[in-house]
Order: structure tokens, then sequence, then C-alpha cells
């Protein structure tokens, strides 16, 4: 009996520390699995990080591609700009020496016979004989449909407008055209006239402040060949309508070519024209004293 105990209280023991450890290794089991889930979850975690990393890599290298372009863009423009003003100081820079040369010339011929400067006045052929006169409005061949001007009137410019006006011929003569002067120096008294018959300040100034005409710093031209043949531009001179305009439209191609070819050498030359009006150029350099002067002064 007591050796019958005795085993069923070894089984006891035994059975109790196979619980035990049975208890153990499910406890470490449950340990590693939850240890194990938890280092997945943690994976995820990084694997998702990583992702937006990724995103944010690709969004940043994107956008530094992106500066990269518009910096080469900028540069560009950058280059271009400078190309530019190179370009117009070596202009500047050949107008000056242009304008030095003219001035030379003006002194040699003063040397050679006295020119005649009247009131800051010249005769614009006693500075380039080489320019062809056609005074309108000493002949009835004009708006008003009569002579306002004396018939032997002489084309007339303060002397430095006809310098430069002698510089922009030359231009024109190298590709075988020379200007045709339509106007130039323009009386009070005239354009008094001219007011009452067009008051228009698009047009015509008003008397009472004077227009850079009655300065002889204005010019109304248009070109020729050598020849003499006059080259077809958008109208007519003193066409008070919109095709006399510079951004008139309407017109040939061939009148418009030659119209922007006349404006370009002549605002190359020191002169800037008026939007209404595409034969007239005024000087830009500076502004000149309201005159009255008579014609006969120089004849």
């Amino acid at each position: 009996m007591k050796k019958h105990t005795l085993a069923s209280r070894s089984l006891n023991i035994l059975i109790v520390v196979l619980l035990i450890l049975l208890f153990a290794v499910t406890a470490v089991l449950l340990k590693e699995n939850r240890e194990s889930s938890t280092a997945e979850s943690e994976l995820e975690l990084l694997h998702e990080s990583i992702g937006q990393l990724r995103e944010e890599v690709d969004v940043l290298t994107s956008e530094n591609e992106r500066l990269v372009t518009d910096n080469d863009q900028l540069q560009i423009r950058l280059d271009e700009m400078s190309e530019t003003l190179e370009e117009r100081d070596s202009e500047k820079l050949k107008m000056e020496e242009e304008n030095l040369r003219l001035i030379e010339e003006l002194h040699k011929s003063r040397e050679k016979s006295e020119l005649f400067v009247y009131q800051g006045l010249v005769r614009v052929l006693d500075i380039d004989g080489s320019l062809s006169i056609d005074l309108r409005y000493a002949t009835e061949d004009n708006f008003t449909g009569q002579r306002v001007y004396p018939a032997d009137a002489p084309a007339l410019l303060t002397l430095d407008t006809a310098l430069k006006l002698k510089r922009a011929n030359e231009r024109f003569e190298k590709d075988g055209y020379r200007i045709r002067i339509w106007d130039g120096y323009r009386p009070k008294s005239v354009q008094e006239i001219f007011w009452e018959l067009v008051p228009d300040p698009r047009y015509v100034a008003d008397p009472a402040k004077g227009s850079i005409h009655n300065r002889g710093a204005s010019v109304d031209i248009t070109l020729e060949d050598l020849q003499g043949n006059e080259l077809e531009m958008p109208t007519a001179y003193d066409d008070f309508s919109e095709k006399a305009s510079r951004n008139y439209q309407g017109s040939s191609a061939t009148a418009r070519e030659n119209m922007l070819y006349l404006t370009r050498i002549m605002e190359e030359s020191g002169f800037t024209g008026l939007s209404s009006e595409w034969w007239h150029f005024d000087d830009k350099s500076r502004t000149y004293p309201l005159l009255d002067v008579d014609f006969q002064v120089f004849n």
C-alpha cells in the first residue's frame, strides 16, 4: 500500500513537472510569436517609411531637375540680353564715331566756304547736296491745294538735325536709294494756316504750342532710287487717315517693308517716328526753340 502511494505521488509530481514544462514551453512559444508579430509589424512600417522616402526623393529629384532646367533657360536669356546690350553699345559707339566724323567734315567744309547759319538753321543742301528736295508746300500739290511757301523756298533744318539726316542718307545710298524731303522747317505762320484747315493734334500741332517742324528739328521724307523713282509706301504724303499709321496692316507687303526699312535707318541715325504719319521723323537728341524765320533770309 505504501509502495502504491509512493508511486502515485511520484506520478503526480511527474505530471506536475510535465505541466510546468508544458506551460513554460507554451509561454516561450507565445512570447516568440508575439515578438515575431511585432517584428513583422515593425518591418511593414519600415517598408512604408522607405516607400514614402522614395516618393519624397523622386519629388525632390524632379524639382531639382526643373530648377536646373529653369536655371539653364535663365542663363540663356541672360546671355541673350548681354549680347543685345553689347550690340546696342557697339551701335551707340558707331553713331558717336559717325557724329564725330560728320562734325569733322562740317569743319572742313566751313574752311572751304563759310556755311550760312541763321538762328540755328541751315540749308539742307549745304550739308548734303545729294538729297532730293520736293517741298510740297512750295507748290499747289499738297492737302491745302495752294502754295503756302515761297516757290523758291529752300529746305531748312537745324544744323544738328541736318547732320543726322546726312548720316541717314549715306546709309540709304549704300543700298541704292536716297532721301526725298517733303518738308523741313515750317514757319509758325504756316502752322496757323494748317491748324485752321486740320485742327487735329494727331496730324497738325496747335500753333499756340508750336510743332517740332516750327523748330527746324522735324523732317517729312520718303525714299527714291538713284534714278528719282519714288519707292512704294503705305500712302501718299499728308494722308490724314488710319492708312498713314505705322501700325496699319492693310497696306501691301512691299509698301510696309519699305516703310519699316525707312523707319529703321532713321531711328538708328538719331530720329524717332510719329505713330500717325509714316513719313514724319523728329530729331530726338534735344529740344529746340520755337522759330519764325522768313525763307527769304536764305535766298
